[in-house]
């Protein structure tokens, strides 16, 4: 016989806990999104400052992709949360390293799309 207690679930997160949890990957996501945009077409380029830059990373078409494919990742993440209350952590993390590692390969895809990224 064991003296230790039986193990005791845990509580599923309230519906605000979650909505929370949603509201903030939406702004997880924000910061993320707004890091590529800003490393793809920043506010003032070394090159010209008034021109900056297009093409590559700075292509509209990347950009765009950029935030649609933020936007997929959080819907899944957020339909997935109601069924996965209890590793919302780890739901977080996954969320953020497929965010970052599906940037990190549309940073190096842009240039053979779009065209190498130059100054205006």
């Amino acid at each position: 016989m064991s003296t230790e207690p039986d193990a005791v679930p845990a509580e599923p997160r309230s519906p605000r806990s979650l909505a929370l949890w949603v509201l903030g990957m939406a702004g997880a996501g924000v910061v993320i999104c707004v890091a590529y945009l800003l490393g793809a077409s920043p506010l003032f380029p070394s090159c010209d400052p008034l021109g900056g830059y297009h093409g590559g990373q700075a292509a509209a078409g990347s950009l765009e992709s950029a935030v649609v494919v933020g936007i997929a990742l959080w819907v899944v993440a957020s339909i997935s949360s109601y069924w996965l209350r209890r590793w919302l952590p780890l739901l977080a993390v996954g969320f953020g390293l497929a965010y970052v590692g599906g940037l990190i390969v549309l940073w190096s895809v842009s240039p053979e799309i779009w065209g190498p990224r130059v100054c205006s």
